[in-house]
């Protein structure tokens, strides 16, 4: 950011990350390590484009109140799943040594249609509510799994 201060433009960059902090809290309240659920937290997101998501769902023009309120909700939902799928990893890892890919082994069907959604979604030139609430639901199969 030109004439920010460093320590200022980190903060600010910094901000994105600080909405994950009160799930990653909570999350390690079970007596984990909060750099372990960290990892775990951010890696779901990672592996699921879930910030992808987000970003593409706060970019939609929504011109109604209602598109509007639809849109925020898909938006929360993403993360809300992010955690949850965190917590499912967490307590299911038994020490494993990367639980999100043990976790996810065990369902591959369901990663497989989230993967070709994700690659769908990655080749569109514009993402609309449609394709938002599309993604969102096929996640909460994964979270229902």
């Amino acid at each position: 950011m030109d004439g920010v201060p460093e320590s200022v433009a980190y903060r600010i960059a910094s901000l994105g990350v600080m909405g994950a902090a009160l799930d990653i809290v909570r999350l390690s309240r079970t007596g984990r390590p909060v750099q372990d659920v960290a990892r775990v937290y951010f890696a779901v997101g990672a592996r699921f484009g879930l910030d992808r998501l987000r970003t593409a769902g706060a970019a939609i023009a929504a011109e109604t109140p209602w598109q509007k309120a639809a849109v925020a909700a898909a938006v929360d939902d993403l993360f809300n799943y992010q955690s949850t799928l965190a917590s499912r990893v967490l307590s299911e890892s038994d020490g494993a040594k990367d639980p999100v890919d043990r976790w996810l082994s065990a369902r591959p069907r369901e990663v497989e249609r989230i993967d070709q959604m994700m690659t769908d979604f990655k080749a569109a030139q514009t993402v609309d509510l449609a394709m938002l609430t599309v993604a969102s639901r096929q996640l909460r199969s994964l979270v229902e799994s």
